[in-house]
């Protein structure tokens, strides 16, 4: 595990065509693709990862190179980013989509923008980390 390739980032798909947030291989199991959420330059997410590099690669598999992923901040301790991500998830529950599916709601946001979304993640990590 590469510590310096930990921490939060933030993707957002380009283009105004709606696309499934799974990959092929992934896709290929869902049963009903109706009711799968679908995203578009609209959308944006915000998570963690033990290795933004990966999580780059694996979004540019599901978007091509349509795709806008930043990493927002580098975490080495693995305890503090996944805490600073459950902090996060409440700070942008008012954005957060759920899913068509399952109802449960996810780290996809719509109607927030990307520059504010970051100023938020940095502000709040500097105050409470």
């Amino acid at each position: 595990m590469d510590l310096s390739n930990m921490g939060v980032y933030l993707v957002q798909p380009k283009g105004t065509n709606l696309r499934i947030i799974y990959n092929k291989k992934d896709q290929a199991k869902i049963k009903n693709k109706d009711r799968t959420l679908k995203v578009n330059r609209d959308y944006i997410k915000f998570g963690k990862s033990q290795s933004l590099s990966s999580r780059n690669s694996e979004y540019k598999d599901i978007f091509g190179n349509d795709v806008k992923f930043e990493s927002i901040i580098f975490i080495e301790n693995k305890n503090i980013m996944i805490d600073f991500e459950e902090h996060m998830k409440n700070k942008f529950e008012n954005y957060r989509v759920k899913s068509p599916n399952s109802g449960k709601q996810l780290e996809w946001m719509k109607n927030i923008d990307f520059i504010f979304a970051k100023k938020l993640i940095l502000v709040e990590y500097k105050v409470h980390y």
